[in-house]
């Protein structure tokens, strides 16, 4: 399956002067800033968000032509030319090359250890789950490895590196980006965290 996956942090709408609607909006990709112009444009980008499950090419493309007709998979693939979206394809090399080239941006601030219902009915443990989100109030609540991937990524080059540094004798670091491309797309739905290209310190 080849995954969608947007880049890029939005920085708002640009308004030409006070009282002025926004003529355009803005995502910030490295050092660049990219214009989104239109609701359009726009949209395309903030659907290929989802709403946290894996997002494939065909399911995207789909929504694309229900919501914006014959005109949205063209615009997309303006927006992958421009680097405001990327495809991943399920081969581990081309897995590994997206890595590579791309690093995750934490955002938000840890909550925490999260009790799961069950635990809390019948006094067991299960699974350790990790909350994501504001000052009492969690936005996301993910498994221990996604949580890794997530708390490591601020200070790292990028994704692949920080699957590197997960990684242990019975857990590769392709295991672990297996792992962040079939799960982290549920980071980027709620606001946690966002691509952006990989850097080199």
């Amino acid at each position: 399956m080849t995954a969608v996956f947007p880049v890029g942090q939005l920085l708002g709408g640009f308004h030409p002067g006070p009282g002025e609607p926004a003529a355009y909006r803005r995502v910030r990709i490295g050092d660049a800033t990219l214009p989104l112009r239109g609701p359009v444009e726009f949209g395309v980008w903030a659907l290929a968000h989802g709403t946290g499950d894996p997002l494939g090419s065909d399911e995207y493309e789909t929504a694309l032509l229900e919501q914006f007709g014959p005109d949205g998979p063209g615009i997309a693939a303006e927006l992958v030319e421009a680097g405001a979206l990327v495809l991943v394809e399920e081969p581990a090399a081309e897995a590994m090359a997206f890595a590579t080239r791309y690093r995750l941006r934490p955002l938000l601030c840890a909550i925490g250890p999260v009790p799961q219902p069950a635990d809390l009915m019948t006094g067991g443990h299960g699974p350790a789950r990790f909350g994501i989100g504001t000052a009492g109030y969690t936005m996301v609540i993910v498994d221990s490895a996604l949580f890794g991937v997530w708390w490591w990524s601020g200070p790292a080059a990028n994704l692949w590196s920080v699957c590197q540094r997960l990684s242990s004798p019975g857990r590769p670091p392709g295991s672990i980006l297996d792992h962040f491309l079939r799960t982290g797309g549920g980071l980027l739905a709620r606001g946690a965290g966002y691509l952006d290209t990989a850097v080199a310190w």
